[in-house]
C-alpha cells in the first residue's frame, strides 16, 4: 500500500473511534443502565478490533503514522 492510502486508512480509523466513543454520553442519557453497560462493552469490543486488526497491517509498513506516537 502506499503511504498516501495507509495515510486515509488512518484517519478514518480516527474518525470512526471517536464518533464511536462520543456516542456515550448521548447513550447515557438514553439507556437504561444494563443496556448502556452492554453498549458501552460493544463498542470497545468494536474499537478494539479496529485497533488489533486494521492498525497492525498500516503501521507495520508506516509506523510513522501511529496516533500514539509522540510528533
Amino acid at each position: 500500500m502506499d503511504i498516501e492510502a495507509a495515510k486515509l486508512i488512518v484517519e478514518v480509523l480516527e474518525e470512526n473511534n471517536k464518533r464511536l466513543f462520543s456516542l456515550l454520553p448521548q447513550l447515557a442519557e438514553l439507556c437504561e443502565a444494563d443496556e448502556l453497560e452492554k453498549l458501552k462493552r460493544d463498542i470497545a469490543r468494536v474499537a478494539n478490533g479496529i485497533d488489533m486488526n486494521l492498525y497492525p497491517l498500516v503501521l507495520s509498513q508506516y509506523p510513522e503514522l501511529d496516533p500514539l506516537k509522540e510528533k
